[in-house]
């Protein structure tokens, strides 16, 4: 289940926004920038979507800053205004949103737009880390964390275990057969499936407080995804702006 932040000051549309995208995704509503920046110190997103003209500043602003920012840059942010002229959408993505839907929206084509964005992957990158979800790699270290609370938490994994979970969200989502895994990670030297098996097993347990997990598919090999949450509720923010019978 993805996390998605939706910058929008109208409760009516923060409403709609739940309604088209709350059964499968996670939403954390926030009604300006100001409780946008709180939300974004503390938590990782999947994706944002941002209205235009809110009341302690202007849209494309705020995308600028999140562009500039290494950590937030790599976010996907779907526009959504009702200020539906040329220049601002061109500006916008310009800027580097990903997709601009005007107002009122039709609740399938911006579920199918958030769809089409979020299938490009949850990784982010730089030349030296990938974050996916709260797992974050130091590929220059060779070391993982689990950011807890905005903190990193050292996984203490193995220089082989770091080889495998590398191997492993490059291709998340995807099963790899332990043969695979095997002569991947130990190409010069033999080893036997029952040791693949054994750091395989001491891996999962170092990522079970993480969102990830890693399954083991019979007959098939190994599969890294996002953990399914079960009776997660959607959070919202500043709940006295809502009607009575959203709080």
């Amino acid at each position: 289940m993805s996390s998605i932040l939706a910058i929008e000051d109208n409760v009516e549309t923060q409403i709609l926004l739940r309604n088209a995208l709350a059964n499968e995704h996670t939403i954390f509503s926030c009604y300006d920038l100001t409780s946008a920046r709180k939300q974004l110190e503390f938590k990782f997103f999947d994706l944002i979507i941002l209205d235009l003209l809110l009341p302690d500043g202007y849209g494309l602003d705020f995308l600028k800053d999140i562009c500039a920012d290494d950590n937030l840059a790599k976010i996907p942010v779907i526009i959504l205004s009702s200020k539906d002229d040329s220049p601002s959408r061109v500006t916008g993505l310009t800027l580097g949103a990903d997709d601009f839907v005007s107002k009122p929206f039709d609740k399938d084509e911006l579920l199918a737009r958030v769809h089409s964005i979020l299938r490009r992957g949850p990784i982010r990158t730089s030349d030296s880390t990938i974050l996916i979800k709260d797992l974050f790699l130091d590929l220059t270290n060779q070391s993982a964390f689990n950011i807890q609370e905005n903190k990193k938490v050292d996984l203490n994994l193995t220089p082989i275990e770091f080889k495998i979970i590398l191997l492993l969200v490059k291709n998340i989502n995807s099963k790899l057969p332990r043969e695979l895994i095997r002569k991947t990670i130990w190409s010069e030297i033999f080893v036997s499936a029952r040791n693949v098996d054994t750091h395989i097993s001491k891996l999962r347990k170092k990522l079970n407080l993480t969102q990830l997990e890693l399954l083991n598919k019979r007959s098939e090999g190994y599969i890294l995804q996002i953990k399914k949450l079960k009776n997660q509720k959607n959070l919202l923010t500043n709940h006295d702006q809502l009607p009575f019978f959203e709080r």
